[in-house]
């Protein structure tokens, strides 16, 4: 299954990527901030952003939310 992960910079999401690799799945990262368990930089109130990447994903796993990290690092 080919599967998006939102927020695949954060404890949910990196998680649930390495799960879901683990098990075979093709996963792609997103996140506004790099990790190693992210494949691409996007923000996902941008839907232009989004819309490309998700063409051809089975599903979208969404662990993506802004939080005091984000406020810090100027993040509207």
């Amino acid at each position: 299954m080919k599967i998006i992960v939102t927020g695949s910079a954060g404890r949910l999401g990196s998680v649930t990527v390495d799960t879901l690799r683990k098990k075979g799945h093709i996963v792609f990262g997103v996140d506004l901030v790099e990790s190693r368990s992210i494949d691409f930089i996007l923000d996902i109130r941008n839907y232009m952003d989004v819309l490309l990447p998700t063409k051809g994903y089975d599903a979208i796993i969404h662990t993506a939310a802004l939080h005091g990290k984000h406020m810090d690092q100027n993040y509207p």
